[in-house]
């Protein structure tokens, strides 16, 4: 700043410690970014959609114990709980399958086991009659 003068902005810039002339860019400190390992989305796509199944058999089996077989006329909070537990297992499960499609023979039990908890849950609201 000469005489009293505040400096251009690219004044500034240029005298910055953060900016590099060569690469015509302000460099900032920047902090590596965690990355998510691709066996931990393979892990969290295995167990989450048995975990919605087994929730949501767990509402069907406790609307069981609170209405009977006589539900009430309206549908309450577990029946749209259970209507999005359902349908939020199915895209992971597309996922679990998009993800080990190279190693499917080795997947199988654990799709077995999603698919499997998914109708169960499914067969068990039908055999209620919730």
């Amino acid at each position: 700043m000469a005489g009293g003068q505040p400096a251009s902005l690219s004044l500034l810039l240029l005298e910055s410690p953060y900016y590099n002339p060569h690469e015509r860019k302000t460099i900032y400190p920047v902090k590596e970014q965690a990355k998510m390992d691709p066996r931990t989305v393979k892990r969290i796509t295995a167990v989450a959609p048995i975990v919605l199944s087994l929730a949501a058999l767990a509402l069907v089996i406790e609307g069981h114990i609170e209405f009977g077989s006589h539900p009430p006329a309206d549908e309450g909070w577990q029946a749209h709980l259970f209507q999005l537990l359902m349908v939020l297992a199915v895209p992971i499960i597309l996922l679990y399958i998009a993800i080990s499609w190279r190693t499917l023979k080795q997947a199988w039990p654990i799709l077995a086991a999603q698919v499997f908890l998914w109708l169960l849950a499914l067969g068990a609201l039908r055999f209620f009659a919730l």
